[in-house]
């Protein structure tokens, strides 16, 4: 027996064993290797490929895997490509290469060896979590993040920030996971906050707040201004994303996800808690507010400081508080269409023996104590002022008397000189009856009109020579 002949007698009495102990190991390392993030997925598929193939073989040899296997393998990669045009979500259908990214996606998927795929499971962006498990670190990619149309993902290696591609649905690349989420929308929000008046008084304060991830085109002396105090935002003058409804630009964004941290972990729960970009535009804004109503007496928070014809103190405080955050929020990448205090709240000072109210109280003395100074000097004015009018006005009645009973005076005695004690009677008593008729009246003005009938009584005995 020649060396041939052995080796193919070994060969047809040990292949069938050694290929069964190949596909055992095979099949124990692909469940291994994938059970942990696709259960028992991937190794059904392997044994699947394994079984088409091992029918060709049976049926024709070499000429059963390229007339049998081959054709059911490659049909049924055709059914997976046109079924992942239809379960992989989209972003652009008009781009091949994203029918290509889909259709390894679900291939991978298939192997059980995929990326994880990840979901952002409300409107508002605020949780992004894995909704299939897999290995990022693998090289079997890509994976994906699913997103709305209007929010941007921004990604990070873990060590770098990533960058930003695109808004809605985003493909990872290996050791990609999403950073965050910023909703294109404009935000609106509303926030009470806790104020100590520049007089000593606490109150609170409702805080409204709209704004949005930048997307207005600067002008040249801006652009230089924000990229001085912030160079990420270099290349940032105008979006440079502007298919679609939302706009936006990339590197704005980089400068925006860069707000985003971690707090650390309160009192009442030992996990520390991401904050996100709005909550921190909010909390840059309600600090430039609190600043700006600190600074004010209680009583001047419905007085404007610059006292004129349409001026509100409403709006006067809003617009400190948006000249103190804009160009803040602008270096951040967010840009503040309106803020305003829209109400306001005050403790009620109740009879307490502790020790912060009984100051409050004591504040708030002092606080009335002033405004019933003023009120007390306010009255004063009023009545010194009134009793002012009233001498003018009891010197202008006198200097009528008088004229009426000089032209009386006149005139009689151009007519006849020996009646003129009974004509200055007369037009005195006239005179008076006029003073009588123009006050109010009241018990005075009886007394007057009853003193006055007397004097009428008395003047045929008064003027009698």
């Amino acid at each position: 027996m020649s060396i041939l002949q052995l080796i193919a007698y070994i060969w047809k009495l040990f292949f069938p064993w050694a290929l069964v102990v190949v596909v055992i190991a095979s099949t124990l390392y692909v469940y291994f290797s994938t059970h942990e993030n696709s259960g028992s997925r991937g190794v059904i598929t392997y044994l699947g490929h394994l079984i088409v193939i091992g029918l060709g073989w049976l049926l024709g040899r070499w000429i059963g895997l390229f007339l049998i296997s081959l054709p059911i393998l490659v049909f049924y990669y055709y059914l997976l490509f046109h079924l992942a045009l239809v379960v992989v979500p989209l972003s652009d259908p008009d781009n091949w290469r994203e029918w290509i990214q889909r259709f390894l996606l679900l291939v991978w998927y298939q192997w059980g060896v995929q990326y994880p795929l990840w979901i952002v499971s409300d409107t508002v962006g605020q949780g992004v979590e894995i909704r299939i498990p897999g290995d990022q670190f693998g090289s079997f990619a890509p994976g994906l993040v699913w997103a709305r149309s209007h929010q941007v993902v921004g990604l990070t290696t873990g060590l770098a920030f990533s960058g930003v591609r695109q808004s809605g649905v985003v493909f990872t690349k290996a050791y990609e996971r999403p950073l965050g989420v910023v909703d294109l929308r404009i935000q609106l929000r509303t926030s009470w906050i806790e104020v100590v008046s520049s007089d000593g008084i606490p109150y609170k304060a409702l805080l409204f707040a709209a704004f949005a991830a930048d997307r207005e085109k600067w002008d040249r002396d801006l652009y230089h201004q924000l990229v001085r105090e912030n160079p990420s935002l270099r290349n940032a003058k105008e979006p440079d994303r502007t298919s679609g409804t939302y706009h936006f630009s990339r590197a704005r964004l980089h400068a925006l996800f860069s707000t985003i941290g971690i707090s650390s972990p309160s009192d009442d729960s030992s996990k520390p808690k991401t904050i996100e970009w709005d909550e921190s535009a909010l909390y840059q804004i309600e600090r430039a507010t609190r600043e700006i109503l600190s600074q004010r007496r209680l009583d001047n928070l419905w007085q404007p400081e610059d006292d004129r014809n349409s001026v509100n103190a409403m709006d006067e405080i809003a617009g400190a508080i948006r000249d103190r955050c804009f160009l803040q929020l602008k270096k951040r990448g967010v840009h503040l269409y309106s803020c305003r205090i829209v109400n306001f709240e005050f403790p009620r000072m109740e009879a307490r023996e502790e020790k912060d109210d009984e100051i409050r109280q004591k504040q708030l003395k002092a606080w009335s104590a002033d405004w019933q100074r003023e009120a007390e000097q306010t009255r004063a004015e009023g009545r010194a002022e009134a009793d002012l009018l009233k001498q003018e006005a009891r010197a202008y009645a006198y200097t009528n008397l008088l004229t009426a009973v000089a032209e009386g005076l006149q005139e009689t005695r151009l007519l006849d000189p020996h009646i003129a004690h009974y004509v200055i009677a007369v037009r005195f008593v006239s005179a008076m009856e006029g003073l009588i008729e123009e006050q109010p009246e009241g018990e005075e003005s009886r007394e007057a009109r009853t003193s006055l009938e007397e004097v009428k009584k008395m003047i045929p005995w008064a003027t009698r020579e």
